[in-house]
């Protein structure tokens, strides 16, 4: 649910958003449309993996999952994950798809917008770092919307904040919408999203409550920030890290504020080390 590009690879990502839809409530005649769609991009220039091998990986991963799927639709109306899965128990479990059909690694999420613009960590952060919000003024603090106000989240802590933002529940509406109110919710909430990594080197998967940093949060390590304003391309970074301060080949996340070239308001990055070091990871090549 961040940032998807256009054009071209707009359709791939939905291609693959649709195939693995199609995967997970077993359904082939869809498979075999999505599985033109990529070729045809692959013939474009817009993805370097074949339809044949995105399938693969695809059904490869929901055979691993087990979902006992009576539905699964790309791009639900609710807009809590890629990926609505209606189970027959009566439950819903959602997925976050990042679909990098051009990248040789799974290093490359870093490259991926995670989540953009303001978010309710950054209007929190504003409030409890001065410099930052000295810093953050005019059309790009309403880009943002620093200003708005936070209510329920209010008492909530910045790592409680982080996690919302890595569960791709960044602002209240869309908290209310997942019927989370409390940490205790967003818990839950996160046990019951996933997080699917596709790339050249294969597919990856693992639950949002699985990524280390939420583990170590949850655990009882500090939420860790640093914020860097020594970037001429942007106005600021903010990088997060759990248990460690943030650094070279610690950082689990970074907030990018205000791109001076393209004008963008925010550009957010999980970054490869929040997934890989996770011990419940499952990776299919």
């Amino acid at each position: 649910m961040g940032g998807k590009g256009s054009g071209r690879s707009r359709k791939v990502t939905d291609a693959v958003e649709l195939l693995l839809a199609a995967a997970a409530r077993g359904d082939s005649d869809s498979i075999e449309k999505c599985v033109a769609k990529i070729d045809v991009a692959k013939r474009h220039g817009a993805s370097l993996m074949t339809g044949a091998r995105v399938s693969r990986l695809m059904q490869q991963a929901c055979s691993k999952l087990k979902f006992d799927a009576e539905d699964a639709v790309a791009n639900p109306p609710e807009h809590l994950g890629d990926i609505c899965v209606s189970l027959r128990n009566g439950t819903q479990v959602w997925i976050e798809v990042k679909g990098q059909t051009k990248k040789k690694e799974f290093a490359a999420i870093t490259q991926a917008d995670y989540v953009r613009d303001g978010t309710d960590f950054l209007r929190r952060y504003a409030k409890v770092n001065p410099h930052f919000d000295r810093l953050v003024s005019g059309q790009l603090r309403r880009d943002l919307a620093l200003d708005d106000a936070l209510t329920f989240t209010a008492e909530w802590e910045l790592a409680d904040l982080w996690m919302a933002d890595l569960a791709l529940l960044e602002s209240e509406p869309k908290k209310r919408r997942a019927n989370v109110r409390t940490p205790a919710d967003l818990a839950r909430f996160m046990n019951e999203k996933y997080l699917v990594h596709l790339s050249m080197e294969g597919v990856r998967y693992l639950k949002i409550s699985e990524l280390r940093p939420v583990i170590a949060l949850q655990s009882g390590a500090k939420c860790k920030i640093e914020l860097d304003t020594s970037s001429a391309s942007k106005v600021a970074a903010i990088r997060v890290a759990a248990g460690i301060p943030p650094g070279h080949s610690t950082t689990d996340f970074t907030y990018h504020i205000g791109y001076k070239d393209s004008q963008a308001a925010g550009r957010h990055k999980l970054h490869n080390i929040a997934v890989s070091t996770s011990p419940h990871l499952v990776v299919i090549k």
